[in-house]
């Protein structure tokens, strides 16, 4: 006979107890469990060896129960740790170790076997009740944790179509921007300069009559006023330099229109190694500058701004001024004009991973600053 015949049934004696383990889910693979059956042996061998078979008399009288009531310990630990499953099988075990004290020993009186029996149902009693306490808050924990685990998936997922949303959104300004100063640039504009060309030239003609040459003179003024105010709005909606030359040049332009339009001392600094960035970079930075240089004149009465822009491997914009600054709150009011300037400022930066800090200057002022990871042109 083989190895294999002889084990043989061995294996078909064992597969059904395993199947029975597996189906009652206790805990076996972990070593916690066990050292909690392990205690169980400890108390039933005191109570076993000790008390009744050595007659051993501690220095103090000890109830019977009292042994019986030391389970209650691994059982609820049992029931803690492992849930019903865990507190039945320990309870179950625990149980059958001291059946033997009322079969095998002598001196058991009814009463004390009844007193027993109690016991070890109150242990069991103890194990379920317990064990489907810690099974009940474990599994409402886990709905609770699934429920938020869903809930922040659906708010990421609800982030990430606000923010795709808000990507178009401003893409589709942009070019609407785009277009139309181009539009204005290509028809009315070309068409006022002409005017004003030859409105400058028949005021210049001897055949005219002297009375009409100042009317003619200044309908050119009247018409190159409409230029220059069309010029600023194709500057404001979308400045060609930036396109052309870049954020610093945009910036420079920027600066030079706001110190000569208002009269406010605005000085540029730009440190680093310059490069181009790609089309998003650039028109968040020169946007903020915008806003912000914006706010400065509205608002802030202001007669020294600073812009500084700083290269590397964040490009970092930082607008300063020593105005009335903003409220103690950090942030102007949502439904002003500023408030959603600043909003809409917040939003573009974090549209290309960037961060906007807003932020009152001590004495007096305001520092805007955006920093934008940096993204080379043509990305």
């Amino acid at each position: 006979m083989t190895s294999t015949e002889i084990h043989a049934p061995t294996r078909v004696f064992a597969a059904p107890a395993m199947g029975v383990w597996d189906r009652l889910g206790l805990p076996l693979g972990s070593g916690r469990f066990w050292l909690v059956q392990a205690g169980v042996l400890l108390v039933a061998f005191l109570d076993e060896i000790l008390l009744d078979v050595m007659q051993f008399l501690p220095p103090f009288e000890i109830p019977r129960s009292t042994v019986t009531a030391l389970l209650l310990i691994p059982v609820v630990y049992a029931a803690l740790n492992f849930g019903v499953r865990g507190a039945v099988g320990t309870a179950l075990w625990a149980t059958a170790l001291m059946i033997p004290d009322w079969l095998f020993i002598t001196g058991v009186t009814t009463a004390n076997a009844w007193v027993e029996i109690g016991n070890l149902a109150i242990l069991n009693g103890v194990a379920i009740i317990v064990g489907q306490r810690v099974d009940r808050e474990g599994h409402a924990r886990l709905g609770a944790e699934e429920a938020l685990r869903v809930s922040e998936v659906a708010e990421e997922r609800r982030a990430r179509e606000q923010r795709a949303y808000a990507s178009h959104l401003v893409t589709v300004q942009e070019d609407e921007r785009r277009t139309l100063a181009q539009d204005l640039h290509d028809d009315p504009v070309q068409t006022l300069t002409y005017l004003v060309r030859m409105l400058e030239s028949l005021s210049e003609d001897p055949r005219l009559p002297p009375e009409l040459a100042p009317l003619v003179l200044r309908d050119g003024e009247l018409a190159t006023e409409v230029v220059d105010a069309l010029r600023t709005v194709i500057h404001g909606l979308r400045p060609p330099v930036l396109d052309d030359f870049g954020v610093v040049a945009a910036l420079r332009q920027l600066v030079a229109e706001v110190r000569n339009r208002h009269g406010i001392s605005v000085r540029l600094q730009v440190s680093g190694e310059q490069a181009r960035l790609s089309d998003r970079c650039e028109l968040t930075v020169y946007r903020v500058a915008q806003e912000a240089l914006s706010n400065v004149v509205r608002h802030a009465q202001a007669t020294h701004v600073t812009v500084s822009l700083r290269f590397g491997e964040q490009v970092v914009l930082t607008v300063t001024d020593d105005g009335r600054g903003i409220p103690a709150s950090g942030s102007a009011a949502a439904g002003s004009r500023s408030g959603l300037g600043l909003i809409g400022m917040r939003e573009r930066v974090s549209l290309v991973g960037g961060s906007l800090e807003v932020q009152a200057r001590s004495p007096r002022g305001t520092l805007v600053r955006a920093t934008v990871t940096v993204s080379p042109a043509g990305s």
